[in-house]
């Protein structure tokens, strides 16, 4: 079993996706500019982002067979967002051979 640090993590609030701790798209209205999409899912901000923790990953894996890319994905989401924004983020994960997924939802206290 991974642990997180062995993981790619990306958070999605509503305002913005972030990888790791770094804003990767800034969401309008919570939805992905049509600037940062390619297509109706390819979410170009994020894509590249992933390409370079995928690749990090990998070549850990080659210098050390014990840690190997497991191509696990933990998603930390506020409870607040659309199913068709999560559907976005997975695809473009998916694109990058991050298809095993961990769901963390954050939930606020009522008020």
């Amino acid at each position: 079993r991974a642990s997180p640090k062995d993981t790619v993590a990306i958070t999605i609030t509503p305002k913005n996706i972030l990888v790791g701790d770094k804003e990767v798209v800034r969401l309008e209205n919570g939805h992905i500019p049509k600037a940062q999409l390619q297509g109706e899912r390819l979410v170009l901000g994020l894509d590249a982002q992933l390409k370079k923790e995928v690749a990090k990953l990998k070549y850990i894996e080659e210098r050390n067979p014990a840690a190997p890319f497991t191509h696990e994905l933990s998603v930390i989401a506020d409870k607040m967002v659309p199913y068709d924004l999560l559907l976005t983020v997975l695809y473009t994960a998916g694109v990058n051979e991050l298809q095993n997924y961990r769901f963390i939802v954050l939930q606020r206290d009522a008020e």
